[in-house]
């Protein structure tokens, strides 16, 4: 991890862009609704370029995600329950919390306790 200096000053700072296997820079006429679909990305390059702007060479791996433009609409149901009673001067409760998925293609991603870690890949 890098850190990055804050203040509450404007910078303009220089990033590498984006290019193409072939040497073609994806946002080379600064319009974005110019990139043609399926623009291939020469992601060693890019991390390379941004390696050349951190302190010991060292970045960590990119993860990029895409989503399938048909795709379709799904549907997350969450419902909840719950009890509380109160004996003597003792109060208890119990509740539950339920979820369900409609139409989804994958399993919706892991939250991890403290005692699990996310897979390294889904």
């Amino acid at each position: 991890m890098v850190p990055l200096p804050m203040d509450s000053r404007s910078h303009r700072q220089w990033s590498p862009g984006l290019i193409t296997p072939a040497g073609t820079d994806i946002f080379g006429s600064g319009r974005s609704n110019d990139v043609a679909p399926n623009t291939i990305l020469d992601v060693n390059r890019m991390e390379q370029d941004i390696a050349d702007l951190t302190p010991g060479r060292v970045v960590s791996d990119f993860a990029l995600s895409g989503i399938d433009p048909n795709f379709g609409d799904a549907t997350l149901y969450t419902w909840t329950a719950g009890l509380e009673r109160k004996i003597g001067n003792l109060t208890g409760e119990a509740s539950y919390v339920g979820t369900a998925r409609k139409s989804c293609r994958a399993p919706p991603f892991p939250t991890p306790t403290p005692t699990q870690t996310l897979p390294s890949r889904l």
